[in-house]
């Protein structure tokens, strides 16, 4: 590892400063101890004009360390290890990048997999083949049994993005029939 590099942070500068390695610490040299949040992230409060404010580490150290001309929403944690927040192991990505290497690179369950989820891969491809036929989104929750939230996520591609056309049965099946040949 090399040597451990600090910068102000963001919006606090003259007041915090974060480092290379994920550490935090005051104008005056005191380390901050950080706080694990209920989706398993290292946060800590920083204070300006008496107010405080919650950030999470990753993103600050992302924020002082990464540029983001893309603007990207997210960072990524490359080892999948939400306590490791060196520089080097951050990157920005867009939320489906994130999606695909937490499914694809760390083989975590996303999609059907999950205990959460209430639809399948198969439903996601008949709601989006009925939208593409030009039904209304509450015609095709109907038909599908699902609300009308999940479909209109869907259409929008906020859930179920990273699972893409070419992923279809149907797909993979021609795939399969011109590999064979």
């Amino acid at each position: 590892m090399g040597d451990e590099v600090w910068k102000w942070v963001r919006g606090y500068e003259n007041l915090y400063l974060v480092s290379s390695e994920g550490r935090v610490m005051n104008r005056f040299g005191k380390l901050l101890r950080p706080h694990k949040g209920a989706r398993r992230y290292f946060g800590v409060v920083l204070y300006k004009d008496k107010k405080p404010k919650s950030h999470l580490v990753h993103r600050l150290v992302a924020q002082a360390f990464h540029t983001n001309e893309d603007k990207l929403p997210q960072v990524n944690h490359k080892d999948g290890d939400p306590d490791n927040n060196f520089a080097a192991n951050l990157e920005w990505v867009s939320a489906k990048d994130n999606t695909l290497h937490r499914c694809r690179v760390l083989r975590r369950g996303v999609g059907s997999s999950t205990k959460a989820s209430k639809i399948s891969e198969q439903d996601v491809f008949e709601i989006r083949r009925l939208l593409n036929l030009g039904l209304q989104q509450k015609s095709v929750a109907e038909i599908c049994h699902v609300s009308r939230d999940i479909v209109h996520y869907i259409k929008q591609g906020r859930t179920w993005a990273w699972l893409s056309e070419v992923d279809t049965p149907n797909n993979k099946k021609e795939q399969n029939d011109q590999t064979e040949i």
